[in-house]
């Protein structure tokens, strides 16, 4: 489904530039798309995509920010003890009940792990 959905979304001429980087994904991962109805596992692959081939960084509403402790504005961001990774958090949807986020691990190296698809109000990653 993420290469359908990479071939789909990166036009052949720049899938060069922009390919999928391997990553490891999580047990959780496959299970929270199978929840999602058609639409909504439409976007989160679209958003993962992004993630996996470094353009949540460029595409307007993804807003791709660390996931904090707590909803406090002073919370701190979410690092896995045993590595340091970060836990990021991207937008899948807005605007809409129960808005889906992408929650994914930032290695050190800057390897991605993906964890799950979420709504909004999951502060967990």
């Amino acid at each position: 489904e993420l290469l359908l959905a990479w071939v789909t979304r990166i036009s052949a001429s720049d899938r060069a530039t922009h390919p999928l980087v391997p990553c490891v994904i999580d047990a959780q991962f496959a299970p929270s798309l199978l929840a999602l109805d058609d639409g909504q596992l439409d976007k989160a692959l679209k958003a993962t995509v992004d993630v996996l081939t470094g353009l949540v960084r460029t595409v307007s509403g993804r807003e791709a920010h660390p996931l904090r402790s707590s909803a406090g504005a002073g919370a701190v961001s979410r690092r896995r003890d045993a590595d340091g990774a970060l836990c990021y958090r991207v937008y899948i949807e807005q605007h809409v009940p129960a808005a889906r986020r992408l929650h994914y691990w930032q290695t050190a190296s800057g390897g991605i792990e993906l964890i799950r698809v979420v709504t909004h109000d999951v502060v967990e990653p």
